[in-house]
């Protein structure tokens, strides 16, 4: 799945929301075997938005960077559905085959 986060300002309407869209995010490598232009990082959310301060969970994210910042044309949003392969497995080969330099 390949992702970006709204930005902070869009939670400005929803005060307990707010920190949740200003994670810093450590994006790295997700594998030695991947590509290394994907990278994965873990965002994390609230378990029950109706109750933000209550328990929150980990997702799994993953992107393939652009192979040249001249022929980026934007974000595109990946879910390969499931259960069943992974995530950046699916988002290496297809980033590759889309030419954005991966494996």
């Amino acid at each position: 799945m390949l992702a970006t986060l709204t930005p902070a300002t869009a939670f400005a309407a929803h005060e307990p929301l707010e920190g949740f869209g200003r994670q810093q995010l450590r994006w790295e490598r997700c594998a030695q075997d991947q590509p290394a232009s994907l990278e994965c990082t873990t965002v994390h959310v609230p378990l029950d938005y109706g109750d933000p301060h209550g328990r929150t969970i980990g997702i799994a994210v993953s992107r393939v960077k652009a192979g040249s910042a001249a022929k980026r044309r934007g974000v595109l949003l990946m879910n390969p559905g499931g259960p069943g392969g992974s995530g950046p497995d699916h988002a290496g080969r297809d980033g590759a085959a889309a030419g954005t330099g991966g494996a």
